[in-house]
């Protein structure tokens, strides 16, 4: 599997990345090859193109994040419930969960959201190292699992960050 990092240039664009997200989910149930050596774009390159439940409909996306009194992941978790909707419909069931940054939590969560056969798990991680063994469970169950905003170890099938120092020069350019 080909593993894609995906760098955005401003701070807080939710929008871009839940968009982002959602464009790996949908790569992920109809199958793409990657034909670009283009590090900004991120295309599922498994050979795997359905759900687990052997059908190209996005049933279930799950968002589990650091903290929802941040409203960075509660924007995020808002567009990531849109987009979700937008590509599978009104019947898809998104859940945006808190860990409130504790690597037992979000591994229960992570078991949970695997154990209902979401489809996709979308994650910032409590702890990058420390997360790995239920990302691989997640992966050996044929779950579709992202890193978001902070990296996460066990072979994520994408990860997509922000570059915060290049947002701040970006941003003194046109305020400083």
């Amino acid at each position: 599997m080909n593993v894609k990092k995906i760098v955005f240039t401003s701070g807080v664009m939710f929008r871009v990345i839940a968009t982002s997200i959602l464009g790996i989910i949908g790569g992920s149930l109809v199958g793409c090859t990657n034909g670009s050596p283009n590090v900004n774009t991120a295309i599922n390159t498994s050979a795997e193109s359905k759900t687990t439940t052997g059908n190209s409909k996005l049933r279930s996306v799950a968002f589990t994040v650091g903290d929802l009194s941040n409203p960075f992941f509660v924007l995020m978790g808002q567009a990531v419930e849109a987009e979700a909707k937008r590509i599978g419909g009104e019947d898809v069931n998104v859940i945006v969960a808190s860990s409130a940054y504790d690597l037992n939590q979000q591994a229960n969560q992570i078991e949970n959201f695997t154990a209902a056969n979401t489809d996709i798990i979308v994650l910032n991680a409590a702890d990058k190292s420390g997360i790995r063994p239920i990302v691989e469970r997640a992966k050996q169950a044929g779950r579709i699992v992202i890193a978001v905003d902070t990296g996460a170890e066990g072979g994520v099938d994408a990860t997509i960050t922000t570059n915060n120092v290049q947002a701040g020069e970006v941003s003194c350019r046109y305020n400083c």
